[in-house]
């Protein structure tokens, strides 16, 4: 209630309003976690991918080659085909 341009608030409703920040602040941190987590799984899937083929380059025979392939592309267009 409002008391000579002040503001002044009962200890229930203070506590209700933090209350609510908080669980709202544990619900974006809670889904930041997750996607971290998530995050690091994909990054440690990558990681043991490379370190799988880092593994085969060292075990391949020095008199065989090592075939490997890499892509490279280079799309362009005149900007009325691009709208298509």
């Amino acid at each position: 209630m409002v008391r000579g341009g002040t503001y002044s608030a009962r200890l229930e409703d203070q506590q209700a309003l933090e209350l609510v920040l908080a669980i709202n602040q544990f619900g974006r941190l809670n889904t930041r976690m997750h996607e971290l987590e998530d995050e690091i799984k994909e990054k440690r899937s990558q990681h043991d991918q490379l370190d799988d083929a880092a593994n085969e380059l060292i075990l391949a025979d020095d008199d065989e080659p090592v075939r490997c392939a890499t892509v490279a592309a280079r799309l362009t267009s005149a900007p009325r085909q691009a709208s298509r």
